[in-house]
């Protein structure tokens, strides 16, 4: 009986290890991933480098806050320069095929990155890996910074965060989740701490970026009062711990845009990032 419990605590403690190096290995491909995309936009150009990592039903925001295909916009645009970034932040599901990626980024007219820039901002990206097992971009957006600041400034070390859940939400419970945070109107910062997960981020157009309770006035404004809200779509991971759900509000006869990375902690749904536009 003892020697019986002893192989069962061993093959636990394997099936842990295992399945911790797994979600580690995960998080460096996803993280390295994003590098060489950057790589690639500095060697062949935003169009081709964008074209090379969206996945063919990849979504991006017009600038009047409407959703489009980002892979057909891609296909008929063409921007001089280059960008320049890399992850601040990488979180993948426990399943290893769903995962975002957040940091700050530079334009430069030219493709030449030893210049100044012209813009310094963050990002967002939400990858997933495709039929083939290649990361693939489904979301992306970018929010200018307050103040022009180099991005290594930014960078000091990629901060890696497993996901982990007692028990799996399914796309119907995160789309309730989403729709339950959307009926609050005018969210202040004491409605935004008990939806906070640990970690978090907060972005908008325009404001510092927020990490910590404290500064949750920094992200929190009067503009912050809707008046109709539109989802327009989610997608979740195959473990049911990590998804995201992207969509419109209305203010003052405006649209504004909005995503929002859920994180599935002690079994409910938390907030991992927000960003609004």
């Amino acid at each position: 009986m003892i020697q019986s419990k002893q192989c069962l605590l061993l093959l636990s403690l394997l099936h842990f290890l295992s399945f911790a190096v797994y979600a580690q290995g995960n998080i460096k491909t996803l993280a390295q991933t994003e590098l060489e995309f950057a790589k690639a936009m500095q060697t062949s150009g935003i169009k081709k480098g964008w074209l090379k990592y969206l996945d063919s039903n990849a979504i991006r925001f017009t600038k009047a806050n409407q959703p489009e295909n980002a892979f057909k916009y891609w296909q008929n645009s063409e921007r001089p320069g280059t960008f320049d970034w890399a992850p601040e932040l990488t979180e993948v599901s426990s399943s290893g095929n769903f995962g975002y990626t957040t940091g700050p980024i530079a334009y430069y007219k030219s493709m030449d990155i030893s210049k100044p820039a012209e813009f310094y901002g963050g990002y967002i990206s939400v990858w997933k890996k495709n039929a083939e097992g290649e990361w693939k971009v489904i979301f992306d957006i970018g929010t200018g910074y307050p103040v022009k600041t180099s991005i290594m400034t930014h960078v000091k070390e990629l901060v890696i965060i497993n996901s982990k859940t007692k028990k799996r939400g399914g796309i119907n419970s995160l789309l309730f989740n989403d729709s339950v945070f959307n009926i609050r109107r005018n969210k202040s910062a004491r409605f935004y701490k008990k939806h906070l997960g640990k970690p978090f981020m907060l972005f908008a157009e325009g404001r510092t970026k927020v990490t910590d309770v404290d500064s949750l006035f920094m992200h929190v404004g009067k503009a912050d009062r809707e008046t109709s809200v539109k989802i327009y779509g989610c997608q979740i991971s195959d473990s049911g711990d990590l998804g995201y759900v992207y969509g419109t509000c209305e203010y003052n006869k405006k649209a504004r845009m909005y995503l929002r990375i859920w994180r599935r902690e002690n079994s409910k749904w938390k907030l991992a990032l927000e960003y609004k536009r």
